[in-house]
């Protein structure tokens, strides 16, 4: 059985799927999925051909999406 991995280690991936944006975001699935959808169209036009993981998301646009940088997120998570 895997190990739930801490969202201070999901915030650390440069990928992130619907589950891990989930258990970053502290939202819901179906919120996650939304998030998700988003972020794939985004990455879809900036990045076309050059994407590396067709099924993931950057962590940097789920950032930019939650309006929230990835280092305040990490300090945030590291806070409390």
């Amino acid at each position: 059985m895997k190990r739930k991995r801490s969202r201070l280690e999901v915030s650390r991936q440069v990928y992130l799927n619907v589950t891990d944006i989930k258990d970053l975001l502290q939202i819901s699935p179906s919120q996650a999925r939304r998030v998700f959808q988003k972020a794939d169209e985004i990455d879809a036009a900036e990045l076309s051909t050059f994407r590396i993981e067709p099924r993931k998301v950057r962590t940097e646009t789920v950032c930019k999406l939650a309006q929230i940088s990835i280092a305040k997120l990490q300090a945030q998570i590291k806070s409390g």
